[in-house]
């Protein structure tokens, strides 16, 4: 999951959406006017890096 930042280009309210990064193609509407919104800015997702965690496992680093 990303968070989405919106803007609508006709009333120019800014909201943010939580949500897949597969859904970024479909269409979001302005919350304010009913517009659909123009994507302004994606926030990067956040992955746990611990000792274990998957990316020790892709990486085939993890001690059995």
């Amino acid at each position: 999951m990303a968070v989405y930042e919106y803007r609508c280009p006709t009333c120019g309210w800014r909201w943010e959406l939580s949500r897949p990064m597969a859904d970024v193609d479909v269409p979001v509407y302005c919350e304010n006017c009913g517009n659909m919104g123009k994507l302004q800015f994606v926030s990067a997702p956040c992955f746990p890096w611990y000792p274990g965690s998957t990316r020790e496992v892709y990486k085939g680093k993890r001690k059995k």
